[in-house]
Parts: C-alpha cells; sequence; structure tokens
C-alpha cells in the first residue's frame, strides 16, 4: 500500500492523539496531551482546514500536518506544525506531507495573497532544522519561553488616569479588546490582524481564564491588554499590547506584574510567557521583572513561488 495521505478532521483526532503520544514527538508536541488542547489546536479558526492533511503508511497513521493561515497587513502567510512518529522517519512521510499541504495552500483562495510558509520546531531540533533546510527554509527567526522563579512580586504601579478592568465578554470588551491588540502588534513581525469574531473563538478554549484578561483605559479609550491563561502544566502571559499612544508611561510594566500576580495567584504550576527574540524593548522588560529563558523556539520561511520578497 505504501504512503497515503489523507484529510485529518475531527473525527481523527484520537488517531493523531496516539501519534503525538510517541516519545519521539514528545518535546515537541507534548502540551498536546493536556486534556482539551488537541481539541483546541482542531477547532481554531485559523486553521486551513482544506489542507489539513494525515500520512498513513502501509495503512497506519504515521504522520500529521496541521497548517495555519494568518492574515497580516499585506499578505497571508502560512504556518505548517508538521510531525512524524519517530519509527516510521527517513521513509518520506514528512516530505508527502509537505508536498501534499503546500499544493493544497498555494492552490487555494485566501483573504490576502499567500506570499510565505513557515515552520517552527523547539530547540535543539537537529532534524528538524535539516528538514527545513532540505526543502528550502531559511532560519529566519527565534522566540524564547520566558519564566519567572517563584518570588515577592513588586505591586502594580498604574500610570496616573489609568483605570484597569477585568474581561466581562460583553460585546464591548470584545470590541475593545480587539481594536487594542491591532494597535498595539501592527508593525510587529508576522503580526496577525484579528477580528472580534477571534476573541470569541479564545473563551471556548479550555485554557481561557475571564480573570485572566485585563484591559486598561484612559479617557475612555482600551490602551492596553494582557491575556492571561492556565492549563495542568503552567500558566502563560499570551500577550500583552500597548497601543501606540500609550507608550513610555509604564503600563507594559504595570499589566505585567499584575498578571505574574494573577497567575500565581490562581494556582499556576509555574507562570512563563512567550517573546520574539528580537523585541529587545520587551525582553528587557521581561528580564528586568525576574523572568529568564527556559525554551527557544527556531522559525524557518520559504516564500511562496512567484511571490516577491515581503
Amino acid at each position: 500500500m505504501g504512503i497515503t495521505i489523507v484529510a485529518l478532521e475531527s473525527p481523527q483526532v484520537a488517531a493523531l492523539r496516539a501519534l503525538v503520544d510517541d516519545p519521539d514527538l514528545e518535546s515537541e508536541f507534548g502540551e498536546w496531551r493536556i486534556p482539551g488542547a488537541l481539541e483546541d489546536w482542531m477547532r481554531g479558526s485559523f486553521r486551513f482546514r482544506d489542507g489539513t492533511r494525515m500520512a498513513c503508511l502501509d495503512g497506519e497513521p504515521a504522520g500529521f500536518c496541521l497548517p495555519f493561515v494568518l492574515r497580516g497587513a499585506r499578505e497571508s502567510w502560512a504556518w505548517l506544525t508538521l510531525g512524524v512518529a519517530g519509527r516510521f522517519r527517513r521513509r518520506g512521510l514528512g516530505s508527502a506531507l509537505l508536498e501534499a499541504v503546500t499544493d493544497r495552500l498555494v492552490r487555494a483562495a485566501h483573504p490576502l495573497p499567500l506570499g510565505e510558509i513557515c515552520c517552527s520546531t523547539w530547540s535543539p531540533n537537529p532534524a528538524g532544522a535539516a528538514f527545513a533546510a532540505h526543502h528550502g527554509f531559511a532560519h529566519v527567526r527565534r522566540s524564547w519561553r520566558m519564566e519567572r522563579p517563584r518570588g515577592p512580586i513588586p505591586v502594580p504601579v498604574w500610570p496616573d488616569g489609568m483605570t484597569v478592568r477585568v474581561f466581562d465578554e460583553s460585546p464591548e470588551a470584545i470590541r475593545d479588546w480587539n481594536a487594542a491588540y491591532n494597535d498595539s502588534f501592527a508593525e510587529h513581525y508576522h503580526y496577525v490582524a484579528t477580528t472580534e469574531d477571534h476573541y470569541r473563538e479564545i473563551m471556548d478554549d479550555s485554557d481561557y481564564r475571564r480573570e485572566g484578561i485585563l484591559l486598561a483605559y484612559r479617557t475612555g479609550a482600551c490602551v492596553g491588554f494582557a491575556r492571561n491563561w492556565i492549563n495542568a502544566e503552567r500558566g502563560e502571559l499570551a500577550t500583552l499590547g500597548v497601543v501606540a499612544a500609550a507608550r513610555g508611561v509604564g503600563l507594559g510594566r504595570a499589566l505585567l506584574r499584575a498578571s505574574v500576580a494573577w497567575q500565581e495567584g490562581a494556582g499556576a504550576p509555574s507562570v512563563t510567557l512567550g517573546v520574539d527574540g528580537e523585541n529587545e524593548g520587551a525582553i528587557r522588560l521581561y528580564r528586568s521583572e525576574g523572568f529568564v529563558v527556559a525554551r527557544t523556539r527556531d522559525a524557518w520561511s520559504r516564500r511562496v513561488v512567484g511571490m516577491p520578497p515581503a
């Protein structure tokens, strides 16, 4: 029978979970074992359902690829989450998955033209790096998961005229959160333009905690936010943003301290956050508040054939 590539949808989650349990995929996909986590990934609206695929060898599930398509300011870009169980490697399954998914991606219509295809792995991963290089992907970025050891938490000092509210799930709060995010991140690397529907979707995630989402207001306008979540393994400050007009007054630091306090108070096993390795201002802030690098993630990119450089 050889290699077959089949569509992967929700009914195959059990087969996908069995692959994630493979010891050779633990480092990369271990957190998908947490109850609800894999279902969250499969349900996400950014997932490119028409291209989600599973590779089988002689009829046995052996690998998978979950592609996500994100809309930036000028073009769309795809992020591939690809894994092959250890005992099936070096038989061409990863290459077959990549070819099949890439073909679906470039043939599909997207909100903006698809300009880039990316993949990433936790470091070190020599096999993943070699696979990316073999298929024409160039190393482009490094990001960090940072962790703060348990210890005294400085009290947040809120700038004058600033009020902070816990997210109340109202349409107005969803609107404000979305607008503040898009203003805060519009100039960042791989900015993802969001709509209010994205925040309604977050409210269905298994790790969602309403009380961990803070919105900061000045003169009636939302000028900053922090979103924290907690699962069975850790807490994370998933996003922290301050709009351009409210920077430089200490709001980011205050939101960070309030987030740490909330995670610890809510019983998070550890307090973490993620940061782009080239966002020097954010890194300085996090280090100054006691965070240290816990894990490093490498990213590779390949331009879509026929598309000009970004």
